[in-house]
């Protein structure tokens, strides 16, 4: 999986980015799934408020 994701990482000029934006349905299929899994591996327990629970935890 990590592969297919440096292809993304390798976009370096605007021009690439903007046609990978423009083509982001056939991006989707290209990668149809696998965002799914990579969110369920990385991403399930964050709920955008780690910052909050520092803080929390600095300041107790």
């Amino acid at each position: 999986m990590y592969g297919k994701l440096k292809r993304i990482c390798r976009l370096k000029r605007t021009e690439e980015v903007i046609e990978t934006i423009a083509n982001i349905e056939e991006e989707k299929l290209t990668y149809n799934g696998k965002f799914d899994i990579f969110y369920e591996r990385f991403c399930k327990w964050d709920k955008g408020t780690a910052s909050e629970q520092v803080v929390k935890k600095v300041l107790k």
